[in-house]
């Protein structure tokens, strides 16, 4: 789901600190949006004429530009699609990633504050991220972009005091620890990155739980700025491939009975967990679930449906407890 608003001029200045936020003279102008609707949105040869991608008639772009000419000009996009061995996958994944260059082009950079869940999508080129082999985070990558965060959460407070009144904007769930019996790991095709049991796991066990690696927005403008702010923190060429990862691996729940939504992200290899859903075709059974069998709600604990073997990948079904269509809800 998406919306999509211009109606705040406040983001034309750059920040002290590199990413966006000088703009912030209202703090929540990125939640003040009037929301309005949905948007839509073989090995290669030697050739560098891009035929080995058609399949039929060539849908025409607005920009007039070819299939063929289009990978000729963009040659990092056609070794990306040259190492996806399935011609179908190959096809689908210029179809998307061509669909979401034209729709970061239409996009205002200077409204980036008010950008939807979708247009930030777009404008980190998430598509096309996700269509190379993303690597799995080793635990320095995984230190790095903790410590970040942590930079810029202190920066945003002492920028933007917190009144009394307010909650913070955003917070480590716990101080606690987990060790979870997880190993990562590229479980490949569309799943990309994943979690396996790294030993055996009895039915009911623990899995994994919130820790002090997980964070939470109570503000969807906040969870916007950290997002450049990993964007950019290095300057060009931008990061797009982590600003892609925390994206997709950030999910809107409340986190108390009765409580408001929030953002919540792991910063960890928590957030490999791959989806698998009941009786729905192509879809991997999923054998965790958040909450024990009777739970109302999910508390951020995550046990097992089965006995799990070593080895075996862990699939949970969103649907308990992500709200998927709930980020214009978060201004997003």
């Amino acid at each position: 789901d998406d919306d999509d608003d211009d109606d705040d001029d406040s983001g034309d200045d750059d920040s002290e600190d590199g990413y966006h936020s000088a703009d912030d003279e209202k703090y929540d102008s990125g939640d003040d949006h009037d929301e309005h609707g949905d948007r839509s949105s073989d090995d290669a040869s030697d050739s560098d004429s891009g035929d080995d991608y058609d399949d039929g008639d060539e849908f025409v772009y607005e920009d007039g530009i070819s299939k063929a000419e289009y990978l000729r000009r963009d040659t990092g996009l056609k070794k990306i699609l040259d190492a996806i061995d399935d011609r179908t996958a190959r096809n689908d994944s210029y179809k998307v990633i061509r669909d979401q260059a034209l729709m970061k082009n239409n996009l205002d950079p200077d409204a980036w504050y008010g950008y939807t869940y979708w247009e930030l999508h777009a404008y980190f080129s998430c598509y096309r991220w996700f269509a190379s082999k993303a690597p799995v985070y080793d635990s320095e990558k995984w230190a790095d972009v903790r410590q970040h965060w942590n930079d810029f959460r202190d920066e945003d407070v002492r920028k933007y005091p917190i009144p009394e009144v307010e909650p913070e904007r955003a917070y480590q769930f716990t101080e606690g620890e987990f060790d979870p019996p997880t190993t990562p790991f590229f479980a490949g095709g569309a799943k990309g990155r994943g979690l396996k049991a790294s030993r055996d796991i009895s039915e009911g066990e623990l899995v994994f739980k919130a820790t002090n690696n997980t964070v939470v927005f109570t503000h969807g403008h906040t969870w916007r700025k950290f997002l450049f702010s990993l964007y950019e923190r290095n300057g060009e060429p931008y990061d797009s491939g982590t600003a892609c990862d925390v994206l997709v691996w950030s999910w809107v729940q409340p986190i108390e009975e009765n409580g408001p939504l929030v953002i919540v992200a792991d910063l960890d290899n928590g957030s490999l967990l791959n989806e698998g859903r009941e009786d729905e075709p192509g879809w991997d059974v999923p054998n965790v679930r958040c909450g024990k069998e009777g739970d109302t709600m999910c508390m951020m604990s995550y046990y097992a449906t089965k006995h799990i073997k070593a080895g075996e990948e862990l699939l949970c079904n969103y649907h308990g407890f992500a709200l998927l269509h709930a980020w214009p809800d978060m201004g997003l």
